[in-house]
C-alpha cells in the first residue's frame, strides 16, 4: 500500500500521505534526538540504519532488522554505482551549517580468494556533487573515515549508494575542529619573511636573471629546448563539473612545465593556458579517504604544483583566481597526514619529515604570504625552531639515521626546504654541517654500484639485474648548494635527473666542471658520536672486477625510530661481493616480517643475548638483539635527556696515515646502553688493516667484550652471509663474487672463545630467519632471501664473555697468511703478516707501561689499541732508539715501524723528557 492515514490532534483533522514522504517526516522528528553524545564542545550525530529511508527497489533489511544490504537481484560492482534514487537516504538535521566529520561503520560479507580490494560507497550531500569513499579494505573490514564536509543547510540529505559485499550499519557525524596551534607558534614572528611581488618560489627578482642566462648553456641547453617542446604542445583537459576525478601525475606534470616556460619567456598564452587548466582540474579533483599507499605525497604535489602557478604565474591571475587557488590548496591541506594547521605529527621523523612541509606547504605559504601571512607563520615555525636545531644537532654525524634509501629521501626534501629559504631570501638557514652528509653515500658506495645497507631500503624486490643504486635528485640539490664538483660527477654517473628537467634547470650550474677522480678522498670515514660508524676501504676502483675491500661497523650515539633499525654494533664487509652483511628485505611496514626480522637485530651481523622473560613488544618475538625502538625523539632536549633514545657511546674513532697513505682505521663504541638490563657491560672494538697487498689486501680484528647480568643468558656472535660457508676447526670460510669478476675469499680466524669452550653453527633463510624463535622465511629473487646466519657461542655459562675474531680478505687461490695469537696479563697481541695488532685484554685500555718483543728481522708494524690519551714513548732497548707519539683525546691508538728486539712503551713519565736526547719520530 502506497498510502498511509496519519492522524494528528489538531481541530478533529487528519491527513493521508505517502509512505516515502511519512517516512521523511519521522526521520527529520527523530534526527534532533539523534544527536546523542556531548564530548565538550563535540557533537556527535549517529545515523543508523533503522532510521534509514530504503529504496525498496535495491535495499533489504538483515534478518535482525540491524543492518542494510544491496538485494540479490541488484547487479552492482564495488564501486558503489549511481541509480536514480539513492539506496538510503537521511535527514542530516546538524544543529547549524559549519564542516563536519564523517565516518562509516559496515560488515564485510565479500571476500574474494586472491587479494582484499575496496569497497566503496556513492554518497551525495544536498545538492553537493556525488562523491566515492572507501568503507571496507584490507586494512580495515569495517570502519573508515569519510572525510570532512562542509555542509551549509542544517537540514540537507545524505543520499548513499551501497556496493556489493557489505551490509551497512551506520554513519556517524561529528563537528570538525581544527588541528590546535600550540601557543609557540601562536606568538611566534618569523625571523624571515617572504619579499614584497613574484616571483619567490625557487627564484626571485635576483635569481631569475641567473636561471634564464643558464637555459642555452651546457648541459641545460638540450633540457631546455625539451622542456620548450613540451611547453608549447597544445594541453586539452576533457571534464564534467558533476564528475570528480582522480589524481594525475602527467597532468600536474604539464601545468608545471606551462608554468614554467611562462616564468621564463613571459609567454602569456602558456601562462593562462596553465592557469585555466589548473583551476579546471581543481574543480573536479578528489582525493577521497585513501589513506593508504602514502597519498599524502600526492596530495602534497596538487599543492606545490598550485603554488607554483600562483607565484609564477601570478602576474596573470585575476583576484578571484587567486581566491579560487588559495581555497582549494587549503582544502587540500586539512588532506594532508600533517593536518592543518601542520601540527598533528613531528617535522623531525616520519611522513612528516618529507615532502609535506619542506615543499608543499611552505610553497604553499610563500607563494600566498600576501593574501594570507598565518600559513607560512606555521610551516617557517616548523622548519626554523624544530626542523634545523634537530638537523643541526644530528648532523654533527654526517650519517642520516634513517639509512641509505630513506635517509636519501628525506635528506632530499629538507633540501627543497633549504632551497626555497635561500632563493627567496639569500639566507643559508641550516647549518653548514649538512654540506657534509652526502659523504656518507659516497663512503657506503660498493663497487659493484650497489650501497652498503643501512635501514629500510627501498629497492625495488625481485629486481633481476645488477643496477647502479642511486639518489640523483638528492645529489642534484647538494652538489649545487655547495658547489661540490664531485657530487656533480656522481649526479651525471646515476643519469642525471630527467624526471624533473624543472628542477634541473633552476638549480644546475653548467659552468661547473664535475670531478671525477676520488683518488685524493681519504680511504676512512668516521660519523662521529651521534649516528657513529666506521667505514673504511682499500681504494676507490668502482669498475667491474675491483679488488677493493669496504667494511663497516656502526654503533653508539641516539635512537631515531622509524626505518632506523636495531643494529647497534654490526658489521659489513664486501670483497667481491657481500661477504658480511644484513639480510632483512623491506617488504612492508610493520608486518611480521618487517618488525621480527628486516628491522630487528637478528638480521645483522651482530651480537644476541637471549634473556628468555625479555619482552620487545606485543607480537614481537625475542630474537636476543638490542632494544626495539618505534619511537622518535622531537628535539634535541628529548634526544639527549630520554636515556630510551640511547644508543651506545663512541669510545675511541682513529684513521692513521702515513705520507698521505692509509694503514688503518680504530673503532671502539659502548654498547651497553643499546640492549636492555640483560646486559651489564659490553664494548666493541674494530681495527681495519689496510695491507697494501693484493694478494690480501686488508684484513680486521673484531673484538666483543660482553657481561650479562645473569650467566644463564645464552650468548651468540652472530654473522650473515650470501653463500654457504664452509666450517673446519682452524676457520670458517666466506666467499661470494659478482656475476662478472673472481671469487673473494674471507677467511674467518675465531681467537676466543677457545676451540674446546666454543659451539659454532649455521643454517640457511630459508629454513628460519630467526634462531631463538623460528619465524617463516619469504621467497623473493634477492639474494639475500636465501642467505646464511652463523652463530659462535660459549659452550660453558658465563656472565662474562670474550669473543676474539679476525677476518682476513684473499684472493682467490691464495692461501691465507697465518695468525699468530699470543694472550698476556694485559694484552692480545695479534701477529698477521708483518704487522702486530695489540688489543687490552683484562681492562678496556692498556696499562701506562708494557714491553713488546718482535721476533722478525724484517720491518714490522705494531698498532697499539686501548691507549690513554697524551705523549706516548717507545723505546728499543737494543740501540736505545726512541719515538715520541702524541696520541688524541677519543683517538686511543697509534702505529709504529721497527724490527727485530724489544721495545719498552711508556706514558706520560714526567722524567721522559730527559732520558729521551734522540726523538727519531714526532707525529
Amino acid at each position: 500500500m502506497d498510502f498511509i492515514v496519519l492522524f494528528i490532534v489538531l481541530d478533529d483533522t487528519y491527513f493521508m500521505v505517502h509512505r516515502y514522504v511519512f517516512s521523511s517526516l519521522l526521520l527529520l522528528f527523530l534526527s534532533a534526538a539523534l544527536f546523542s553524545q556531548q564530548n565538550g564542545n563535540s557533537t556527535e550525530l549517529s545515523l543508523t540504519s533503522k532510521e534509514a529511508r530504503i529504496n525498496p527497489n535495491t535495499v533489504r533489511r538483515t534478518s535482525n532488522d540491524q543492518l542494510l544490504e544491496l538485494k540479490d537481484s541488484i547487479k552492482r560492482d564495488a564501486e558503489g554505482e549511481v541509480w536514480r534514487e539513492a539506496d538510503i537516504t537521511f535527514p542530516l538535521r546538524i544543529p547549524k551549517g559549519g564542516r563536519y566529520l564523517l565516518s562509516s561503520h559496515v560488515k564485510r560479507t565479500l571476500f574474494p580468494d586472491g587479494p582484499i580490494n575496496d569497497l566503496n560507497i556513492k554518497m551525495q550531500i544536498g545538492g553537493q556533487r556525488i562523491t566515492k569513499r572507501i568503507v571496507s579494505d584490507a586494512r580495515n573490514y569495517t570502519h573508515h573515515v569519510l572525510g570532512d564536509f562542509l555542509i551549509t543547510e542544517p537540514d540537507s540529505l545524505l543520499r548513499i549508494w551501497l556496493p556489493k559485499g557489505i551490509q551497512f550499519e551506520k554513519i556517524v557525524i561529528n563537528e570538525y575542529f581544527p588541528v590546535t596551534v600550540p601557543k609557540a607558534v601562536q606568538i611566534y614572528q618569523p625571523p624571515i619573511v617572504p619579499p614584497e611581488g613574484h616571483p619567490r618560489l625557487w627564484v626571485n627578482r635576483e635569481s631569475l636573471s641567473v636561471v634564464k642566462a643558464r637555459l642555452a648553456k651546457g648541459e641545460n641547453r638540450s633540457v631546455w629546448q625539451q622542456v620548450k617542446k613540451d611547453a608549447l604542445q597544445e594541453l586539452t583537459f576533457h571534464f564534467y563539473p558533476w564528475k570528480e576525478i582522480p589524481y594525475s601525475t602527467d597532468l600536474e606534470r604539464k601545468v608545471q612545465t606551462k608554468a614554467f616556460y611562462y616564468l621564463m619567456t613571459d609567454d602569456k598564452k602558456v601562462g593562462r593556458e596553465a592557469i585555466n587548466t589548473l583551476k579546471n582540474y581543481l574543480s573536479v579533483l578528489e582525493y577521497g579517504n585513501i589513506n593508504y599507499g602514502d597519498i599524502t605525497r600526492d596530495i602534497g604535489h596538487t599543492i606545490y604544483v598550485s603554488a607554483l602557478v600562483y607565484d609564477w604565474c601570478n602576474g596573470l591571475l585575476t583576484k578571484q583566481e587567486k581566491k579560487q587557488l588559495y581555497d582549494r590548496m587549503m582544502n587540500l591541506s586539512r588532506k594532508m597526514s600533517i593536518g592543518w594547521p601542520p601540527f598533528k605529527e613531528s617535522i623531525v621523523n616520519g611522513h612528516a619529515a618529507e615532502a609535506q612541509v619542506n615543499r608543499d606547504l611552505l610553497s604553499m605559504s610563500i607563494a600566498i604570504y600576501e593574501q594570507d601571512p598565518i600559513p607560512y607563520k606555521y610551516t617557517s615555525y616548523l622548519i626554523l625552531e624544530e626542523l634545523i636545531p634537530m638537523r643541526r644537532f644530528q648532523y654533527q654525524s654526517p650519517r642520516p639515521s634513517q639509512g641509505v634509501d630513506y635517509g636519501a629521501y628525506r635528506h632530499m626534501w629538507e633540501m627543497n626546504a633549504a632551497w626555497l629559504f635561500y632563493r627567496m631570501s639569500g639566507r643559508q638557514v641550516f647549518d653548514d654541517n649538512i654540506k657534509e652528509l652526502p659523504l656518507y653515500w659516497m663512503y657506503m658506495r660498493l663497487p659493484n654500484g650497489q650501497l652498503f645497507r643501512d635501514g629500510d631500503v627501498f629497492r625495488e624486490v625481485n629486481r633481476m639485474k645488477p643496477y647502479y643504486w642511486g639518489q640523483p635528485e638528492m645529489l642534484l640539490l647538494d652538489y649545487c648548494y655547495s658547489e661540490n664538483a664531485i657530487l656533480k660527477a656522481e649526479l651525471q654517473r646515476q643519469g642525471g635527473v630527467p624526471d624533473n628537467p624543472i628542477l634541473f634547470l633552476l638549480l644546475n650550474n653548467p659552468e661547473l666542471i664535475p670531478s671525477e677522480d676520488y683518488s685524493h678522498f681519504p680511504l676512512a670515514f668516521s660519523t662521529g658520536n651521534v649516528t657513529g660508524s666506521l667505514i673504511s676501504r682499500t681504494g676507490w676502483n668502482m669498475k667491474p672486477g675491483s679488488d677493493d675491500v669496504v667494511a663497516e661497523i656502526k654503533g653508539g650515539g641516539y635512537l631515531f625510530g622509524n626505518h632506523q633499525h636495531a643494529d647497534a654494533g654490526a658489521i659489513q664487509i664486501y670483497y667481491h661481493g657481500l661477504q658480511v652483511c644484513d639480510l632483512g628485505l623491506y617488504i612492508s611496514y610493520g608486518s611480521p616480517y618487517d618488525f621480527n626480522f628486516n628491522k630487528r637485530s637478528v638480521s645483522h651481523s651482530m651480537m644476541l643475548v637471549v634473556d628468555p622473560n625479555e619482552s620487545f613488544g606485543k607480537d614481537l618475538i625475542n630474537d636476543g638483539g638490542t632494544r626495539f625502538n618505534q619511537r622518535s625523539p622531537k628535539s634535541v632536549f628529548d634526544t639527549l635527556h630520554d636515556q630510551w633514545f640511547s644508543n651506545g657511546v663512541v669510545l675511541a674513532s682513529n684513521i692513521e696515515y702515513k705520507n698521505s697513505d692509509f694503514q688503518y682505521s680504530y673503532f671502539k663504541v659502548d654498547l651497553a646502553n643499546a640492549y636492555s638490563s640483560k646486559v651489564r657491560n659490553y664494548t666493541k672494538t674494530f681495527c681495519f688493516v689496510n695491507t697494501g697487498n693484493k694478494q690480501v689486501p686488508a684484513f680486521i680484528v673484531v673484538l666483543d667484550n660482553i657481561t650479562s647480568s645473569n650467566a644463564d643468558f645464552k650468548k651468540f656472535w652472530k654473522i650473515n652471509t650470501i653463500k654457504e660457508p664452509l666450517i673446519s676447526d682452524s676457520s670458517i670460510l666466506l666467499h661470494n663474487r659478482e656475476e662478472t669478476g673472481p671469487i673473494g675469499w674471507t677467511h674467518i680466524k675465531t681467537l676466543l672463545p677457545a676451540k674446546t669452550n666454543r659451539k659454532t653453527v649455521y643454517w640457511n633463510s630459508q629454513d628460519t630467519i630467526n634462531p631463538t624463535t623460528p619465524l617463516p622465511a619469504i621467497s623473493t629473487h634477492e639474494p639475500e632471501t636465501k642467505g646464511y646466519q652463523l652463530v659462535i657461542s660459549p659452550q660453558q655459562a658465563n656472565k662474562k664473555d670474550t669473543f676474539l675474531n679476525v677476518f682476513l680478505m684473499a684472493a682467490d687461490g691464495v692461501k691465507p697468511p697465518s695468525v699468530h695469537f699470543d694472550e698476556t696479563n694485559t694484552e692480545y697481541r695479534i701477529k698477521v703478516l708483518d704487522y702486530l695488532v695489540v688489543l687490552p685484554s683484562k681492562s678496556e685500555l692498556l696499562p701506562d707501561s708494557f714491553d713488546i718483543s718482535l721476533l722478525d728481522h724484517f720491518d714490522q708494524k705494531v698498532i697499539l689499541t686501548g691507549l690513554k690519551p697524551g705523549l706516548w714513548y717507545v723505546r728499543k732497548q737494543e740501540n736505545n732508539t726512541h719515538f715520541k707519539f702524541k696520541v688524541k683525546e677519543n683517538a686511543n691508538s697509534l702505529q709504529f715501524s721497527g724490527n727485530y728486539g724489544t721495545y719498552k712503551i711508556w706514558r706520560n713519565n714526567p722524567d721522559s723528557e730527559k732520558q729521551i736526547n734522540n726523538i727519531n719520530n714526532l707525529q
